[in-house]
């Protein structure tokens, strides 16, 4: 009967879970009694590429979106068909790239189960749709930068010298 009543309290209760931002102020400005702070360390990403090796990865894999529009009024149409169809090279070779990988970790999945003649049939089939638009970020399949320059540099979409670019 106590148990029935706590439980009827807190379900009663105005501020429930709602908080006034004191939990922020605490994570922002930190405890004022022991005089520390708490603030995130900003941890920032470098890679071994350089300004130009970075600028043609970016135009493979966005295509047209890095220039503004000024800049793409002043390419010609030849630059522009270049740098699109390179940018849906790209993106199908990526597409193929997300889709193999999930079909490596369901296949780890998939081979916990030893007796299933299902499971192994899927296993045993590996076919990967080039025209199948994957929606998964490569951070959700852990897939780095490195991986994905090797991969469009195998496909040719990044220059043969692309590794000896130097930055001016």
């Amino acid at each position: 009967m106590k148990k029935e009543q706590q439980i009827e309290r807190l379900r009663s209760r105005s501020e429930k879970v709602y908080t006034n931002g004191q939990l922020l102020d605490y994570k922002i400005y930190g405890d004022k009694k022991l005089r520390r702070y708490y603030t995130p360390e900003q941890q920032y990403d470098t890679d071994s590429y350089n300004q130009v090796q970075n600028f043609l990865y970016k135009r493979a894999l966005f295509g047209l979106n890095i220039y503004n529009p000024n800049e793409v009024k002043e390419l010609t149409p030849k630059e522009k068909f270049k740098i699109i169809s390179l940018q849906h090279k790209a993106v199908k070779e990526m597409n193929v790239l997300k889709q193999q990988r999930i079909i490596q970790s369901t296949n780890n999945i998939l081979a916990l189960f030893t007796q299933s003649t299902l499971a192994q049939a899927i296993i045993d089939d590996n076919y990967v749709n080039p025209k199948l638009s994957n929606k998964f970020t490569f951070s959700d399949l852990n897939i780095k930068k490195d991986q994905v320059v090797a991969r469009l540099h195998k496909a040719r979409v990044l220059p043969e010298n692309f590794y000896q670019i130097k930055s001016n």
